[in-house]
């Protein structure tokens, strides 16, 4: 896991990108896609240090995170990755501007913002939407396509909305009560599991590693950035999947 972190961070730190495959991107795209990375990057990190102690639920939460990272990583590069990536900014830029309207209307907040501040996220919202389709839903969804479900549709990835996504789904809203207990099988006593678990946390690890690698991945192959040496050593396979399984948490 660890080895994964440094492989990918010297992809930050190599220097410039020698972007050798730019059809459909700008930079801006590469900008945009380096911001992914950056997040991707922090959030494996601190899953790795959260599985590292055995708090794997909460560990799970930031996987959720990260899943959506990978997946909007992915769907800006699968095409029209110029369209993808303003859509991408519109929608942070409209969420930001939803915010600090809000906080206008709320008592307590509402001298916390100025007029002239909500003003200059309104017109460079309004200079991002102009570059865009007539009709781009950035809005309710940074796709375009209305939520992250519909977005993994277009990316063939179902299956990952439906079991990832809805798994950590509970994690992240605070409805997983029921991962946190145990009955004594003697006495039917509660046992609150206050303590961190080795239980449940290579699952965690290997599914993060795997988010992290593809992303990494994908985002080496469209943009011919030469690091798939340094990538391939560390693509999850059978054989590590299995030497992973007799790694005891403290070793990871």
């Amino acid at each position: 896991m660890r080895a994964l972190h440094v492989a990918v961070v010297a992809m930050m730190t190599a220097g410039k990108w020698n972007v050798t495959r730019r059809a459909g991107t700008n930079p801006f795209t590469v900008e945009i896609i380096l911001g992914l990375l950056t997040k991707a990057i922090k959030t494996f990190r601190s899953v790795e240090l959260l599985a590292r102690r055995g708090l794997h639920e909460d560990a799970n939460a930031l996987v959720r995170v990260l899943t959506e990272t990978a997946t909007a990583t992915t769907f800006i590069l699968q095409t029209r990755s110029r369209e993808r990536a303003l859509g991408y900014y519109a929608h942070s830029l409209s969420q930001s501007l939803k915010m600090i309207r809000e906080w206008k209307r709320t008592p307590g907040l509402k001298r916390r913002v100025s007029s002239k501040k909500i003003k200059e996220v309104e017109e460079a919202l309004e200079s991002i939407v102009s570059c865009l389709p007539t009709g781009y839903d950035f809005r309710n969804h940074w796709s375009g396509k209305g939520s992250l479900q519909n977005a993994l549709k277009s990316l063939r990835a179902d299956s990952v909305y439906s079991v990832l996504y809805r798994h950590t789904s509970s994690i992240a809203h605070a409805s997983d009560v029921g991962l946190h207990f145990v009955n004594d099988a003697n006495t039917g006593t509660l046992i609150w599991q206050i303590q961190p678990r080795s239980r449940g946390v290579l699952p965690v690890i290997l599914v993060s590693t795997e988010l992290l690698w593809v992303l990494a991945s994908r985002i080496n192959e469209r943009l011919g950035l030469g690091f798939d040496s340094s990538l391939l050593q560390h693509k999850v396979t059978r054989g590590r999947l299995a030497a992973a399984a007799r790694i005891v948490p403290s070793d990871l």
